[in-house]
């Protein structure tokens, strides 16, 4: 593994141990404003531009955010 991995690791196992926190995960950022992609639809039509997040595993259900299929 990664130093990089390890530390973020460490990171979240440290967090989820602080008394009073009920789960941690990470994510590169929380605000709107990040890094962007253009996609076109899959009928072929206009193209939206949609804001990227990075997040680690759990970090979807922490927020309570459903994924839509």
């Amino acid at each position: 593994e990664s130093e990089g991995r390890v530390f973020f690791d460490e990171l979240v196992r440290r967090a989820r141990a602080l008394p009073g926190v009920g789960d941690a995960a990470l994510a590169r950022g929380i605000t709107r404003g990040g890094p962007t992609l253009r996609l076109r639809a899959p009928d072929g039509g206009e193209t939206v531009r949609v804001e990227t997040n990075v997040i680690g595993p759990g970090y979807l259900d922490l927020m309570g955010i459903p994924v839509v299929e």
